[in-house]
């Protein structure tokens, strides 16, 4: 059963080798008409074509329930356009762009992954016994109240070096409804995380930033696997939390008082181990958690019943997606805040 497992993982990573990127289109031009086929990204398997108005794309969404993930979809576009923008129900979603690519090529690497997924038996690890040991250890470590006192005293000092502001300055979650201008849209066993890396565009992540201050629920809030370059370079982490929560990217930092913005930024590697998150952007939508102690990690609870939605798209989107989905009063308040209704 292991080696199955295994042999699956392999074909799976090959076969996202094969498909391309988040952001990719994959194309096949046509000489004759100067046509081409275009496999567009769609957030749903389930969307489909409205209408094409070159070289913009509008798609419609399925009323049925659909799996949340990434579909594909072709269309005809002329050869003449590089990009394509695509809009859902009338609203902008993201540009794609294209990339001609050699049909041969993807075959070949597909009957590869099948003879690969055959033929390849990897031997059992004679390292997994202490492998399990030390996992075990490490996840006792993190849930100590050694560490995670010290990783609240970083998260503290983070706040004070960056903007050179008492900490009293910062949101925190008992804040909640008070001047600070947080509010709640989410009771307080409804979670929103949104993984997130350093290695993410830093458009993106400033407009989470910028979503996340609109909102000021202390229920919704960023998650990193860990500090950039271990605990013991904290600059670099420094460095990167400036980037992100600044208002203006041209203030100074080091020199002077900058705005920023009013974010929850969590560093949690438990909690990308526990709703399996392979690669960011991610967002999680935990309708009911019960978190046994506040002062541990929210990822050494069980796995509670979830929504995960990937990909680079807008804060609003994703919650419209979400409330479509669970048709919860919390998420049609939220996305009324953005909408203005």
């Amino acid at each position: 059963m292991e080696s199955f497992k295994q042999i699956r993982t392999v074909s799976s990573f090959i076969f996202v080798l094969t498909i391309g990127t988040m952001l990719s289109v994959h194309v096949l031009a046509s000489e004759l008409d100067q046509t081409k086929t275009v496999s567009i990204q769609t957030p749903t398997p389930c969307h489909i074509v409205e209408k094409i108005e070159q070289p913009k794309v509008y798609l419609i969404s399925a009323t049925e329930q659909c799996v949340q993930m990434i579909g594909l979809l072709q269309i005809t576009i002329s050869a003449t356009y590089n990009k394509v923008q695509v809009y859902i129900d009338g609203k902008f979603w993201q540009e794609q762009e294209v990339e001609t690519i050699n049909l041969g090529d993807v075959s070949g690497l597909l009957d590869q992954s099948h003879e690969i997924e055959n033929s390849l038996m990897l031997p059992p690890s004679r390292f997994k016994k202490e492998a399990t040991e030390k996992a075990e250890t490490l996840t006792q470590f993190f849930s100590s109240e050694t560490y995670q006192g010290r990783l609240r005293e970083e998260t503290d000092r983070l706040k004070r070096e960056v903007f050179n502001l008492p900490l009293e300055d910062f949101p925190q979650p008992e804040d909640a409804g008070s001047e600070t201008g947080q509010r709640e849209y989410l009771s307080q066993s409804e979670r929103i995380y949104i993984f997130i890396s350093s290695a993410m565009p830093i458009r993106t992540l400033r407009n989470y930033a910028a979503d996340l201050d609109h909102l000021g629920d202390p229920n919704v809030s960023m998650v990193m696997r860990g500090f950039i370059g271990g605990m013991k370079h904290v600059k670099p982490t420094l460095d990167f939390v400036s980037r992100l929560i600044v208002k203006d990217p041209a203030c100074r930092v080091k020199e002077e008082q900058c705005p920023a913005h009013r974010i929850n930024l969590q560093i949690d590697p438990l909690l990308f181990r526990k709703y399996k998150i392979a690669r960011v952007p991610a967002l999680v939508y935990v309708p009911s958690l019960s978190s046994q102690d506040q002062q541990a990690s929210e990822g050494l609870d069980e796995v509670p019943p979830h929504t995960t939605l990937y990909g680079d798209a807008s804060l609003e989107y994703l919650i419209e997606t979400l409330h479509r989905n669970n048709k919860r009063e919390s998420l049609n308040q939220m996305l009324k805040s953005f909408t203005g209704d």
